[in-house]
């Protein structure tokens, strides 16, 4: 899930230490989409086309985290 909220994290400002924090405090979300995620790219060829797809919802997972306020505005 790391590597997937990475995206709208550095897009917000984070840095690493925030990043960590961030991932630790909502480690259910994060140890839940990461789950979901690597059963969908295990499966041959479907995990190539999904790793885009992935992204994409890791970016609205921490918009609609954002807007019930779980995530401090950004820094930038």
């Amino acid at each position: 899930a790391w590597e997937f909220f990475d995206y709208p994290m550095d897009r917000h400002g984070f840095d690493f230490k925030r990043k960590r924090k961030f991932a630790l405090a909502n480690s259910g979300a994060f140890l839940g989409f990461g789950a979901a995620t690597w059963l969908l790219t295990i499966i041959p060829f479907l995990g190539l086309i999904l790793l885009p797809a992935c992204v994409i919802g890791a970016t609205l997972h921490y918009c609609e985290m954002q807007n019930k306020g779980l995530i401090p505005a950004s820094q930038k």
